[in-house]
C-alpha cells in the first residue's frame, strides 16, 4: 500500500466519522422530502386536491380568499399549478401557506411553510433551526466533504488494482459474517452508489455557499441572471417607477405575462411587489427540460408595463447551469426514476454511515483486545508499576540449564 493511500483511508475514516455524521442527517431528510412533489397531493388531498373545472378565479379572487381566511401577514405569493385538479396556494409573510380551491375560490385549510409531515423534514434539511449565515455554510461545506471525501474518495480507495477483482467487488457475499460482513456491505453500497451521493452532495455546495455560486460565474464568464439577482436587478433599474404601492390588479399582471408566455404551463406564480420593486412572475413551460427552467417577467405595478423580461431560451450558461444545479439536487429533473434515484442513494448514505462506524468500532476492540493479550516482557510494558510488572516477567523466566562439572 502506497503512503497517500495510507494517509487518505484515514482522512476517509475521520471524515466519515465527523462530517459523515452530519451528512447521514442531510441524507435523512433530504430523502424524507425527495418523492414530495409526488406524496404531497396523496398525504394532504384535502388541501391539494380539487374537482377540475374550465375557468378558474382570478388571482386577486384566490388572494383575498386566502387573506380574509388568515388576516395576519401579508401576502407574499401565490401558486398556481398545471394540473386542473391541483388547488392554488397563497404564502404569507408569517410563512404561513393557504390552500384555496382555484374553482370555487373556497379556502381548503392552511399549512406552515415548513410544517406538516414534508415540510418539517425540509425546515430540518435546510438548518432553520439556526441562522441562515451558520446553517447554509454548515450544509455547504457539509456537502463538500461528502463529494469529494467520502463519495469520489471512497470511490477511489474501492476501485480494484486487478482485472480479475471487478467480480468480487461489485458483488456482496451474504455469508460472510460480524466485521467481514459490515465491511463487505460498506464498499459494495458505496461502490453502487457514489455516483448518485456525489450529483446530490456536489449540487448542493453553489447553493449554499455564496464563494462557490460566484465562482461557477466566474467560470462560466456570465454574470448571475438567477431570480434573486434579477429581482434586484429589475428593482435597482426601476425603483422610480416601482416606489408606490401596487395599484394595478394582480391578475392584469398576470395577464400580462402570460402575453410573453403563452404555452401552457407547469407551475407559474406571482410574487407581490416589496417597496420600490416590480411584480415579479415567474412561470415554467411544459416541454421545459426541467422544473426549474423559469422565465420571469416584471411588471410595473402602476401602469401594467413590462418592466423586464428573462425568457429560460435568453439566460446565459452560467444561469443555466445553476438552475440545472438546482433542479438535480431537489430532484425536480427526470419526474419520479431520478426521484427514486436519488431516494435509494439517501438510504445508501445512511446505510454507509452505520456500516462504517460499525467496522471502526469492531477495529478498535479488536487492537485493544489484541493489546491486552499480547505476550509480555521487557520491552512490551504495559500501563501501571511498569518497573514491578517487568521484575514479574524477569522473575517467570525459566533458568538456564547448570553446567555439571565433570572432576
Amino acid at each position: 500500500m502506497t503512503p497517500f493511500r495510507s494517509a487518505f483511508i484515514r482522512v476517509h475514516r475521520w471524515a466519515g466519522l465527523t462530517v459523515g455524521l452530519l451528512a447521514i442527517f442531510l441524507a435523512v431528510t433530504g430523502g424524507w422530502i425527495v418523492l414530495r412533489p409526488l406524496l404531497d397531493p396523496l398525504t394532504y388531498p384535502q388541501l391539494m386536491v380539487i374537482p377540475p373545472c374550465a375557468q378558474p378565479r382570478s388571482i386577486d379572487a384566490l388572494a383575498a380568499a386566502a387573506r380574509n381566511a388568515h388576516p395576519q401577514g401579508k401576502v407574499l405569493y401565490v401558486f398556481r399549478y398545471a394540473s386542473p385538479t391541483a388547488s392554488s396556494m397563497v404564502r404569507f409573510s408569517d410563512a404561513d401557506q393557504v390552500y384555496v380551491d382555484t374553482c370555487s375560490g373556497k379556502v381548503l385549510g392552511h399549512q406552515a411553510h415548513y410544517g406538516g409531515l414534508y415540510g418539517t423534514a425540509e425546515g430540518l434539511h435546510r438548518f432553520l433551526f439556526v441562522d441562515a449565515g451558520v446553517g447554509m455554510p454548515i450544509i455547504g461545506t457539509t456537502s463538500l466533504v461528502m463529494a469529494l471525501v467520502m463519495a469520489a474518495g471512497g470511490l477511489f480507495l474501492w476501485w480494484p488494482r486487478r482485472k480479475g477483482a471487478w467480480r468480487s467487488a461489485l458483488t456482496f457475499n451474504p455469508r460472510l459474517t460480524g466485521g467481514a460482513f459490515a465491511f463487505k456491505l460498506h464498499t459494495t453500497v458505496g461502490a453502487y452508489a457514489a455516483a448518485i451521493v456525489f450529483v446530490v452532495a456536489a449540487t448542493a455546495v453553489p447553493l449554499s455557499l455564496g464563494w462557490a455560486k460566484n465562482a461557477l460565474f466566474t467560470l462560466t464568464a456570465t454574470t448571475d441572471m438567477t431570480e434573486s439577482a434579477s429581482r434586484a436587478a429589475a428593482a435597482r433599474k426601476h425603483r422610480e417607477a416601482a416606489s408606490s404601492a401596487a395599484v394595478i390588479p394582480m391578475q392584469t399582471a398576470w395577464d400580462e405575462a402570460r402575453g410573453k408566455i403563452g404555452g401552457p404551463l407547469l407551475w407559474g406564480s406571482v410574487r407581490y411587489p416589496l417597496k420600490g420593486s416590480p411584480i415579479e412572475i415567474a412561470m415554467v413551460e411544459q416541454g421545459a427540460p426541467h422544473e426549474e427552467a423559469r422565465s420571469v417577467v416584471y411588471v410595473d405595478p402602476r401602469t401594467g408595463a413590462i418592466v423586464d423580461f428573462h425568457p429560460w431560451a435568453t439566460l446565459n450558461a452560467g444561469t443555466k447551469l445553476y438552475y440545472w444545479l438546482l433542479a438535480l439536487h431537489t430532484g425536480h429533473f427526470g419526474g419520479v426514476f431520478v426521484q427514486c434515484l436519488m431516494l435509494a442513494g439517501m438510504i445508501a448514505v445512511a446505510v454507509l454511515g452505520y456500516t462504517g462506524i460499525d467496522s471502526f468500532l469492531r477495529r478498535e476492540f479488536r487492537r485493544r483486545a489484541a493489546a491486552l493479550t499480547r505476550p509480555r516482557g521487557p520491552g512490551n510494558r504495559v500501563a501501571g508499576d511498569g518497573a514491578q510488572r517487568t521484575r514479574m516477567v524477569l522473575h517467570s523466566r525459566p533458568s538456564a540449564p547448570r553446567r555439571t562439572r565433570h572432576l
